[in-house]
């Protein structure tokens, strides 16, 4: 199954039309100081709620067909998805990135719009061509990873507090990863299919808009960095 699907740059363009924004960075950087822990736990059960009466088995068939889909994936992706554009709510109204509960129901409000609107299948295949090319841009970067630094995002993902696994192991049954061993080390790397398959979605992001719209100037004036592979040298000290 593709990552680059029929009407994607169409729906990306809708999303932020709509006022939302898929970015697991702003979802996950420094939470902590911008989540009240009750405005994080009501988010947190507005994406299990909404995934519960939204993700039928006829909807996940439809959406990705015989391809493994994680238990806690729609949630993952809800949440995540609603705090990135909770991010940008609040620095739209206030300049800052603080983030109190109509902030957090209002961006919540947003995606389920969109949600509802479109299919929660299709914002499922959205953030996952945007985690995809997360993983993929980094592995076209740094050419080799640590089975473990890849699996924990530390040189690339390093705001997420979830393992990947699922995701290297769908990548690896598509054909875009696999597994090296190099003096008894298991390195992660693209395959010739994952080196295609991350230009064609590079393309396809691009088309959409995606990196004017989560790239400078908005992550550029929170976090100071110019690009994607700038922020991961940083992260991981190369």
């Amino acid at each position: 199954m593709s990552l680059v699907f029929p009407g994607m740059v169409k729906y990306f363009q809708e999303l932020y039309a709509s006022g939302v924004v898929i970015s697991p960075l702003l979802a996950g950087l420094d939470a902590s100081d911008r989540f009240d822990p009750v405005v994080f736990e009501d988010l947190d059960q507005e994406a299990e709620d909404f995934a519960v009466l939204n993700w039928p088995e006829k909807e996940v068939a439809a959406t990705f067909g015989t391809l493994p889909v994680p238990d806690k994936f729609p949630k993952k992706a809800l949440y995540e998805t609603a705090a990135a554009t909770a991010v940008l709510v609040a620095h739209e109204r206030t300049g800052d990135t603080l983030i109190d509960e109509k902030i957090a129901l209002d961006a919540f409000t947003r995606v389920k719009g969109f949600a509802e609107k479109h299919g929660l299948g299709v914002l499922l295949l959205l953030y996952r061509a945007v985690t995809a090319y997360d993983n993929m841009n980094a592995l076209a970067y740094y050419g080799k990873i640590p089975e473990r630094k890849f699996l924990l995002g530390k040189w690339h993902r390093p705001w997420i507090d979830y393992g990947i696994t699922d995701e290297l192991l769908i990548g690896i049954l598509q054909g875009y990863y696999q597994i090296l061993l190099e003096d008894g080390k298991r390195l992660v790397s693209l395959t010739e299919q994952g080196h295609q398959a991350y230009q064609e979605i590079g393309q396809a992001l691009e088309d959409a808009g995606y990196f004017q719209h989560t790239l400078p100037p908005f992550h550029c004036s929170l976090y100071h960095f110019h690009s994607p592979r700038q922020w991961s040298a940083e992260r991981s000290g190369k």
